[in-house]
């Protein structure tokens, strides 16, 4: 049986009631698997307005995956799976995809990147939204 707390970091915005960002098990092997919910690429400032592009949306996305990790006790090298979620992903510019592709290369830094998916999707929660990034951890308690 798992212990299992759920949560928002003081320190980083709820854009919606219907779910928290970051929920942290408690394992019987006494590890903590952590799932954060979707980031979005919003700033503390402004939590409803994003920069237009792709590259920046994803920058501020990663930080905010940051910020819940840090909160949780983890940090990206504790991340098992990533999952990104790309508005119109076939119809991206190569500017578009270059800027997403640079921003999540610079975050991964030196650590070796963790199973990732990228889904291409129709439309987001909020119109402006470009991207939702979503990992899941696993640190020892």
């Amino acid at each position: 049986m798992s212990a299992v707390k759920i949560f928002n970091p003081d320190n980083h915005p709820a854009l919606a009631p219907e779910y928290s960002h970051v929920s942290v098990a408690t394992l019987a092997v006494g590890a903590k698997l952590i799932t954060v919910a979707g980031q979005v690429g919003s700033s503390d400032e402004s939590p409803y307005t994003f920069p237009p592009t792709l590259g920046e949306q994803v920058k501020l996305s990663l930080a905010n995956v940051d910020t819940c990790l840090a909160a949780a006790g983890a940090s990206k090298r504790d991340i098992i799976s990533i999952r990104q979620y790309i508005k119109d992903y076939s119809t991206l510019s190569p500017e578009d995809q270059q800027g997403r592709s640079a921003a999540f290369t610079e975050w991964l830094g030196d650590i070796t990147p963790p199973p990732c998916t990228l889904v291409g999707v129709e439309s987001l929660a909020i119109p402006d939204l470009l991207v939702e990034i979503e990992v899941t951890a696993v640190v020892n308690a």
